[in-house]
């Protein structure tokens, strides 16, 4: 039809490369959420561990007066650990699903296109870079928890003086 109709003859091209091109940068996309997830987790890890080295000397009275009162020790740092644990998984669940909730209103106030506002594509909420975000600060309630680990190793006449 095109040599009739004296065009040039149609091209055809074959979309494999595109195809290819579009899994790489989904993979790119994947690493380099993973590695943004892994550095939140990171950084919340170290907030932990700086709030437990703060509230060190207050955990550390009230888990000798405990013990005083015959108390074992692992009994209260399985019971930080545990007060820790809960607090923090409490907080990022609670961060989460308020995001989630005011997903629409946050990103499309902020202009971005109708493809961002629907969860057609899956739940950015339930992805993997979530779940390390939470493995990291289940990873920062146990660091926060070793604080008071090394302090109940301290004799109990000493921390009460």
């Amino acid at each position: 039809m095109a040599a009739v109709e004296r065009r040039s003859p149609p091209q055809m091209q074959n979309a494999i490369g595109l195809i290819h091109e579009l899994e790489q940068l989904k993979e790119r996309q994947m690493q380099w959420r993973s590695l943004l997830a892994g550095i939140l987790g990171v950084a919340l890890s170290l907030v932990y561990g700086a709030i437990a080295i703060l509230e060190f000397r207050q955990n550390l009275f009230v888990s000798a007066l405990l013990r005083s009162f015959g108390a074992p020790r692992q009994f209260l740092y399985w019971c930080h650990l545990a007060e820790n644990t809960v607090l923090a998984n409490l907080a990022a669940a609670g961060a989460i699903a308020v995001v989630a909730l005011l997903h629409e209103t946050l990103f499309g106030t902020l202009g971005f296109p109708r493809a961002v506002l629907d969860f057609t594509g899956g739940n950015p909420y339930t992805s993997t870079a979530v779940l390390s975000i939470i493995i990291w600060i289940n990873i920062g309630a146990l660091l926060s928890s070793l604080p008071i680990a090394v302090g109940l190793r301290q004799p109990v006449g000493t921390i009460l003086n």
